[in-house]
C-alpha cells in the first residue's frame, strides 16, 4: 500500500512540473505578443501599463536586456529575429560563464558540508548535470532529424521550456505566428485550468477517487490538444501541413526523451533525498 500511495505522489509531482511549464509557457507568449507604442492601444495607457510592470520587475528586465527591447519598441519581423538571434547568444554566453561560475563555487561550498552532506550535495548535482546532458543531446538529435537550421525562435523556445514545439520550425510569416501564439496560449490556459480543478478536487489518499481525477484529467489534456490541431491545421497551407508532419515526425521522439529522462530524475533524487542520513 505503501508503495502505491508512493507512486500517486510521484505521479503527482510530474504534474505539478508540467503545470508549472505551462504557466512560463503562458508568461513568454504574453511578452512575445506585447502591445508596443505604435500599437493600436493607446500610448498613455500603453506607456502606464508598460510602467507598472518594469518597476516593480526592474531587476528582471535589466537581466534581460533582449526582451527589454521588445517591450519598448515595436521591431520589424527582421528586427525582431536579429534580437531573438542576439538573445540566443547571450544565453549560450551566459550558460557557459555560469558553468565555470557553479564549478568553482561548488568546490567552496563543499569544503564546508560534513562528508555526509557532501555526499547528499554531490548526488544532487550530478542528478541534475546528467539531466542537462542528456536535454542537449535529444535537441542536437531533433535538429538534425528535422533537417533544417533551427529559427532563433525555436531554439530558444526548445531551451526555455524543454519540449520541441514544430510550428516554431516552420516559415511563416508574423500574422499566421500570431494567430498560432494565441491558439497555442488558449490551449495552456485550458491545460491550466483543468490541473486546477485536479488540484482543487484532490482525492488524498483514495486510490480510487485518485485514478477518477487523473482519468478527468487525461481527457481534459487531449481535448485541449485536438482543438488546437484542429484550429492549428486550418490557417497553414497544404505545404505547412506537410513540412509540419515532417518536423513533428522528429519531434516525438525529442519529446518522449526528455520526458523520460526527467522522469527518471525524478525518481532518482526523490529516492536520494529520502535516503536516510547514514549513522
Amino acid at each position: 500500500m505503501r508503495r502505491q500511495y508512493g507512486g500517486h505522489r510521484l505521479a503527482l509531482m510530474m504534474v505539478l512540473i508540467l503545470g508549472a511549464l505551462s504557466l512560463l509557457n503562458i508568461r513568454l507568449e504574453g511578452q512575445e505578443r506585447r502591445a508596443g507604442p505604435e500599437s493600436g492601444v493607446g500610448r498613455e495607457k500603453w506607456a502606464l501599463e508598460l510602467t507598472s510592470e518594469l518597476i516593480p520587475g526592474f531587476e528582471r528586465a535589466l537581466n534581460d536586456v533582449t526582451g527589454l527591447a521588445e517591450q519598448v519598441a515595436d521591431l520589424s519581423p527582421a528586427q525582431r529575429e536579429h534580437i531573438l538571434q542576439l538573445a540566443l547568444q547571450q544565453e549560450e554566453e551566459k550558460a557557459r560563464m555560469l558553468r565555470e561560475l557553479n564549478a568553482a563555487y561548488a568546490d567552496r561550498v563543499r569544503e564546508v558540508l560534513t562528508d555526509r552532506q557532501r555526499e547528499l550535495y554531490d548526488g544532487v548535482l550530478a542528478v541534475l548535470t546528467e539531466l542537462s546532458a542528456e536535454t542537449v543531446a535529444a535537441r542536437e538529435e531533433f535538429l538534425a532529424a528535422a533537417g533544417q537550421e533551427a529559427s532563433p525562435r525555436a531554439v530558444m523556445r526548445s531551451r526555455r521550456m524543454g519540449v520541441i514545439d514544430p510550428t516554431d520550425f516552420l516559415a511563416l510569416d508574423e500574422q499566421t505566428r500570431g494567430e498560432l501564439e494565441r491558439l497555442r496560449g488558449r490551449m495552456q490556459r485550458s491545460l491550466h485550468d483543468a490541473l486546477q480543478q485536479r488540484m482543487d478536487r484532490e482525492a488524498g489518499n483514495d486510490p480510487e477517487a485518485w485514478q477518477e481525477r487523473r482519468e478527468r484529467f487525461r481527457q481534459a489534456q487531449k481535448r485541449a490538444r485536438d482543438e488546437f490541431r484542429q484550429q492549428r491545421d486550418a490557417i497553414l497551407s497544404p505545404e505547412q501541413r506537410t513540412r509540419l508532419a515532417q518536423i513533428e515526425a522528429a519531434a516525438g521522439p525529442f519529446n518522449r526523451r526528455i520526458r523520460e529522462a526527467r522522469r527518471a530524475a525524478t525518481v532518482r533524487l526523490v529516492e536520494l533525498l529520502q535516503r536516510p542520513a547514514a549513522q
